[in-house]
């Protein structure tokens, strides 16, 4: 794959993760690669590979014949996502070093670009953000690979976390969680850290 085809397909990569995450595509939507291709000046190809990545990802299901479809999950499976989630991040919260002064201004940064979306219309830049600052925090733990299976987790529960976002009320919260564990993490304070980000997911988790 040359460099100019590797681009194209990175870029609808993220064009359609997007879309999907932030809920203009909904689960069980077509996905039809000839008007992604139309709307992202692209050829068929890229599109084509773009799918199959994000199939593999499991954002995308495949239908012989038919094309590709944004992945339902059902309530089992959701649970089970977040059973993972709920493990894998607590790991990573227990083995997180003390941040820089730079770090804390960036994740600061990150809440008050959120908090300017919590009375918008809308909101849905907000879903970007939040993966950005959680990860900004994940990254100070040195469990690499451990990181990596949270950002695919994240990928495929990221449409679903993304409802809670749907009052503003609870865009709020979000700002007010993402405050609280600033103010947790410097200076470090792990059990406090861990605390918080523990009630912070409940509010994301099925059937909250």
């Amino acid at each position: 794959m040359s460099t100019k085809d590797g681009v194209a397909v990175t870029s609808a990569i993220e064009d359609l993760r997007y879309r999907i995450v932030s809920g203009q595509l909904s689960a069980g939507e077509q996905v039809r690669q000839e008007e992604t291709a139309k709307r992202l000046n692209l050829s068929r190809a890229p599109i084509r590979e773009a799918l199959r990545v994000l199939a593999d990802q499991g954002l995308l299901e495949h239908r012989v014949h038919v094309g590709y479809f944004v992945k339902k999950r059902s309530a089992s499976e959701l649970q089970q996502i977040y059973l993972m989630l709920e493990f894998l991040e607590t790991k990573v919260m227990e083995t997180l070093t003390e941040p820089s002064n730079e770090i804390i201004g960036h994740l600061q940064s990150l809440n008050d670009d959120m908090a300017t979306y919590v009375a918008a219309d809308d909101w849905s830049p907000m879903v970007d953000l939040n993966r950005r600052f959680h990860f900004e925090v994940f990254r100070l733990s040195p469990l690499d690979v451990v990181i990596e299976e949270l950002e695919r987790l994240w990928t495929i529960a990221a449409p679903y976390i993304s409802q809670k976002y749907a009052t503003q009320e609870m865009r709020q919260r979000t700002v007010d969680e993402h405050t609280a564990l600033i103010g947790a993490l410097s200076p470090l304070d792990l059990d406090r850290a861990i605390t918080v980000l523990a009630e912070h997911r409940s509010q994301r988790a099925p059937g909250h």
